[in-house]
């Protein structure tokens, strides 16, 4: 049964109840009516009986049976036994004969059937005195027309019990059709569904009975895959964006090397800068992996001050190019953050290579304390700062300035590897100059 379509299944099973309702109501009804068929010949007979024995009288000792309007009707199946003989005999079958005729004796209230075709009732005849049992009167009833009821009854509960099966098959069959039919919408829906087309959803309304839940929790489903494969796109993006820089510097670096009148030593301070290029390509991509996976740093701790020098340390020669002076302010000593200083390092990378390059003399960077648990960072610029439509929009993936260059990933990955943490990163003030704030979760606070 396995096998077969989920509609089939339930079709089977629902027929398979209803049979059984259909059987035990079928068998009730016919038990009940032949009971109550048997009640009605037993009170026939009775009332029969009743009759006959007001026919019977004793008159000068002997046992006569009088003669009355009905009779006729009475004598038709009725018998009267006096001294074990029969003095009033209807014409009968010779076995319904015989059967009277073994019931003159009988207790009070005794039946018989005769083939089931006859039933017969004997009740004694009392004298004047009520105690002396002077005859048996024997009256039968055709049982035929009950048979013929319970025939009828049995026939009409099959056919009828076949019909309610059938027409219940025929409606659970267009029923769960009609039920089961959002579900193979859903699934075609689905199957047309591309590999990476996930913006689509089965938009069945609120859940109000089990398939729009189904349908809910799967468009659920679809969201958390799509923001899945968004964030996966992300961080390939990150990835290359993070790591454009160092390879163009290597590249610079080894052209430079094979330029020729360089001096002998001037090779080996190319393979120093590839050496620490390749390091910082390495720290990205750690840093990377690490909050794609949501393991934030581990138990590791760093001093803020430590990658707060490496990060103002990789955008020196940026600053120093542009006409643009890093300062760091005080303080940063004593204040331990609950994260490795590469990690640190590259998260506050892009916020002050935005500070550089959109300064108009100096970016600054300072920190202060946010509570017991946390630290706040301040990388702020002279810049023009940031237009104040663009504020809601400014770590979203793929945002830069009117005209800027680059893919616009900095402060998107800056985000996220604060997020990593259980830190932040805001906007403090939009215009006269850009302030972003990073806040840190820290081990011992600044001082």
């Amino acid at each position: 049964m396995r096998s077969l379509p989920l509609r089939a299944r339930v079709v089977l099973a629902s027929v398979y109840v209803l049979a059984l309702g259909v059987v035990a109501i079928g068998i009730t009804i016919n038990v009940l009516l032949t009971n109550s068929l048997d009640a009605d010949a037993d009170a026939v007979l009775r009332a029969r009986a009743d009759a006959q024995l007001a026919t019977v009288d004793l008159r000068a000792g002997t046992v006569v049976v009088s003669e009355g309007a009905q009779d006729e009707a009475l004598d038709r199946e009725a018998w009267v036994f006096a001294g074990g003989k029969a003095i009033a005999r209807p014409p009968a079958p010779p076995a319904v004969d015989r059967a009277a005729s073994r019931l003159a004796g009988a207790r009070p209230g005794t039946t018989v059937d005769v083939g089931g075709a006859v039933r017969l009732l004997a009740e004694p005849a009392y004298g004047a005195d009520g105690r002396t049992r002077i005859a048996t009167v024997v009256v039968g009833v055709s049982l035929g027309p009950y048979e013929k009821s319970e025939r009828i009854a049995r026939l009409g509960t099959v056919v009828l019990g076949a019909f309610v099966v059938l027409a219940g098959a025929l409606v659970a069959w267009r029923a769960v059709g009609a039920g089961l039919r959002p579900v193979e919408r859903m699934a075609r829906q689905a199957a047309a569904y591309g590999e990476h087309d996930l913006s689509q959803r089965f938009d069945l309304g609120p859940p109000r009975d089990e398939l729009t839940t189904l349908a809910a929790t799967l468009d659920g489903l679809l969201d958390r895959l799509e923001a899945g494969l968004r964030r996966e796109q992300r961080l390939t993006a990150e990835i290359a964006h993070e790591l454009r820089t160092p390879l163009s510097g290597i590249r610079a670096e080894a052209e430079l090397g094979m330029a020729a009148g360089r001096s002998a030593e001037d090779p080996r301070e190319s393979l120093a800068t590839i050496v620490a290029e390749v390091d910082r390509m390495s720290s990205t991509i750690d840093a990377l992996l690490r909050a794609a996976r949501g393991l934030g740093p581990d138990t590791a701790t760093c001093d803020l001050a430590q990658a707060v020098t490496a990060a103002v340390q990789a955008n020196a020669a940026t600053g120093k190019d542009q006409g643009v002076a890093i300062t760091v302010e005080e303080p940063f000593h004593s204040c331990r953050v609950a994260a490795d200083a590469a990690f640190v390092t590259q998260l506050l990378n892009p916020l002050l290579e935005n500070a550089v390059r959109h300064a108009t003399t100096t970016a600054c960077i300072t920190a202060a304390a946010a509570g017991d648990q946390m630290v706040r960072v301040r990388i702020s610029d002279d810049g023009p700062g940031i237009p104040a439509q663009d504020v809601s929009e400014i770590f979203e993936p793929g945002w830069q300035t009117s005209g800027g260059s680059g893919a616009g990933l900095g402060l998107a990955l800056a985000r996220r590897l604060a997020r990593s943490l259980g830190g932040e990163v805001r906007v403090a003030r939009p215009d006269r100059g850009a302030e972003l704030v990073v806040e840190l979760p820290v081990v011992t606070s600044v001082a």
